[in-house]
């Protein structure tokens, strides 16, 4: 992906905002302080020849993605890059059966889509992945941190350990072959970089080929499953509700649901991990803190979720005419929540900037979205990467930085980092 022929007009001629251009490598490389200069001065801001409007401020975006007679979640249009500014373009409405669900679908239709999907992911069979999650992690560490006490290993984080982790386990989720991880993750981030916004059109259709290629990879498996005697994997509950039934799915629906599960399920848990270590080898107190009192994992996952959501943000279309924080928006209008803007605003988190452990609300972030499109794999996420630096802190004595520059995957949808090598210390 480049950012190359990317347009740097600023969002205003005049005023705090000229500062900024949104879709300029700085800006997608650190947003927050944008982000900022939005809530303060434009909580509600139309993009320039863009024609979308972030939503910058925590109770607005609340309040949207809670109003859901108002405003859609279809996958509407897909910005493209070019020299002379971004290009929408709008999403096709046949689309190879590829069809909008969960997070990109709106009432009623979103509702046995949900109901089916986490009937399959609830809270008890997340409790079970506890020991699959650990022997999978020991397995990958293990595998990079071998040695004698005392020694040190370098070791690139995304590629060694939180890219295949959290692949591999959505891949037993919908029982899926485990060795096929490495593929089902390329055309993963392909289907993710359809939405970055940064793509010129040559890289757009690599993106849609390699989409293309995750969707015929679930169709196929999808068709075996269903010649096969019933499984116990979300696959087989998906199949199960195969039919003519009022809340039953048709099979465009179950590849598509299985196919945003990998989609999201690797994204998500692959960015925090990531994100999770960056902040640890920039920290040694933290790192110590943590080391002494493993039982504030969770505390600190949390904060990292809030000031590093692995999502900037997501879609919305108005249905009808609506205000936004004063802003009139006319039917058809595009938004962008900006999850990541309202996790620091100060107005929820005080001192929002700050990772801060005893946060009292750290809890009430939007990094997994908000209201009924909340996403289903937060306690799996949350889980792979309390086992993650459980299983790391009893390996390892210490950890550093291999270098001191952060480069982030160029993309106004996802904060993914590009590489994370660190030192590890072996205990």
């Amino acid at each position: 992906m480049t950012t190359d022929n990317v347009f740097h007009e600023p969002v205003a001629k005049s005023g705090p905002l000229a500062a900024f251009s949104p879709f300029a490598p700085d800006t997608l490389q650190n947003p927050y302080p944008f982000f900022a200069a939005l809530r303060e001065h434009a909580p509600v801001q139309l993009m320039p020849k863009v024609g979308y409007y972030t939503v910058a401020r925590y109770d607005d975006i609340v309040s949207v993605a809670m109003d859901t007679d108002s405003f859609s979640s279809n996958l509407v249009s897909i910005l493209i890059a070019g020299p002379d500014g971004p290009t929408v373009f709008d999403a096709p409405s046949e689309n190879g059966g590829i069809v909008d669900v969960l997070a990109i679908q709106d009432p009623p239709a979103h509702g046995p889509q949900r109901k089916l999907t986490h009937s399959a992911i609830t809270s008890r069979f997340v409790r079970t992945l506890e020991a699959q999650i650990r022997t999978l992690a020991s397995d990958l560490l293990d595998a990079s941190l071998s040695g004698a006490p005392g020694s040190t290993r370098d070791v690139e984080w995304m590629d060694a350990y939180s890219k295949q982790l959290p692949m591999t386990v959505a891949l037993d989720l919908v029982g899926f072959p485990a060795e096929d991880w490495s593929d089902v993750k390329t055309w993963c981030d392909h289907a993710v970089a359809l939405l970055a916004g940064t793509s010129t059109p040559e890289e757009l259709r690599e993106h849609a080929a390699g989409s293309a290629g995750l969707f015929r990879y679930v169709r196929d498996h999808v068709n075996e499953a269903r010649s096969a005697p019933p499984r116990d994997d979300l696959t087989g509950t998906l199949l199960q509700s195969a039919g003519d039934g009022e809340e039953s799915l048709t099979d465009d629906e179950i590849v598509s649901i299985i196919a945003q599960i990998l989609i999201a399920g690797n994204d998500s848990s692959a960015s925090l991990m990531g994100n999770s270590l960056l902040r640890l080898v920039g920290n040694p107190a933290l790192e110590k803190q943590l080391r002494s009192t493993p039982e504030r994992i969770t505390d600190f996952i949390e904060e990292v979720l809030r000031l590093e959501p692995p999502f900037h943000g997501h879609f919305r279309q108005t249905k009808v005419d609506a205000v936004v924080a004063g802003v009139k928006l006319e039917k058809g209008s595009r938004l962008m929540l900006l999850w990541g803007s309202g996790n620091r605003d100060h107005r929820q988190f005080p001192d929002p900037d700050a990772l801060d452990l005893d946060r009292p609300n750290k809890q009430n972030h939007l990094a997994f979205g908000y209201g009924i499109h909340h996403c289903l794999g937060a306690s799996i996420a949350r889980l792979e990467a309390r086992i993650t630096f459980e299983e790391l802190f009893r390996r390892t004595a210490s950890m550093e930085a291999a270098h001191t520059e952060v480069r982030y995957v160029p993309s106004m949808f996802v904060r993914t980092p590009e590489r994370v090598p660190v030192r590890f210390k072996l205990a």
